[in-house]
């Protein structure tokens, strides 16, 4: 309406049509290789809102034997409570530190590991590439935090060959 009170004429199928098709890179999306056999999910779960409901998104529409959890949190979030709730997922947790001045520091994450029984890889794309040794066909590995690790992670996937 305020677009049309301004002179643009747009029609209503056109923003619904754009609304039905927008995407977001990040956002709950599945990654594909023909070079790995991994099923990798990536998510921008930046807060304790977005763990939550990624953690019931994996809960109820995920099938995989073993999952890997990479995370990585800015320091001013709650890294606590975030830790906590993803490792109610019961995969293998891997804490790793974005390269971003915000970015949670070594003793935070070594606060955190004690919550996760979980590992430190400081690195995203070491944690990446030793997950994806790892894992097979039939596993999942979510990378998730904030847009930084998820950027971070993606831009070493795409070189990865996943799509």
């Amino acid at each position: 309406e305020v677009l049309n009170q301004c002179g643009y004429k747009i029609d209503k199928k056109a923003i619904y049509s754009g609304i039905k098709n927008a995407y977001i890179s990040g956002r709950t999306e599945f990654l594909k290789s023909k070079t790995w056999s991994s099923n990798v999910l990536i998510d921008i779960a930046h807060n304790i809102g977005g763990i939550k409901a990624l953690k019931e998104h994996i809960l109820h529409n995920c099938n995989y034997k073993k999952l890997y959890i990479i995370l990585g949190i800015m320091a001013d979030k709650d890294y606590v409570n975030m830790s906590k709730e993803i490792s109610l997922l019961h995969g293998q947790v891997t804490l790793v530190k974005p390269k971003y001045y915000r970015a949670w520091n070594i003793c935070d994450i070594e606060k955190v590991l004690k919550t996760t029984n979980g590992e430190i890889i400081e690195d995203i794309s070491t944690a990446m590439l030793n997950k994806l040794k790892k894992a097979t066909k039939d596993d999942l590995i979510c990378l998730t935090g904030s847009v930084y690790t998820v950027s971070e992670g993606l831009i070493f996937l795409r070189k990865e060959g996943f799509k």
